[in-house]
């Protein structure tokens, strides 16, 4: 039922995917996962880029965390990266 209502959601454009995703990212549910960096940074390239993350963009994304510990500035990054609109383009959502 909480995923047709997210979907009905996206497929009307009353939200883009980039706000779905940050629902479930900040979920108490997710939260509790305790996930470390690594695995955090993980999940956002299997989600917002549909893949498995490269060495290089890893490391640049755990330099990140490492410096400011700001999960939500990554989500943006990730949600204002190129490759991602693109992903939502082939989707038909809004980014």
């Amino acid at each position: 039922k909480g995923l047709k209502a997210w979907a009905d959601l996206l497929h009307s454009r009353k939200i883009g995917g980039g706000e779905a995703a940050k629902g479930f990212f900040f979920s108490d549910e997710f939260q509790n996962l305790k996930l470390d960096n690594k695995e955090f940074v993980t999940r956002c390239y299997r989600t917002f880029l549909n893949r498995e993350p490269d060495a290089q963009g890893l490391s640049n994304w755990m330099n990140v965390l490492a410096q400011s510990n700001d999960r939500a500035s990554v989500l943006d990054g990730f949600i204002g990266s190129s490759e991602y609109a693109k992903l939502c383009v082939s989707y038909g959502i809004d980014k």
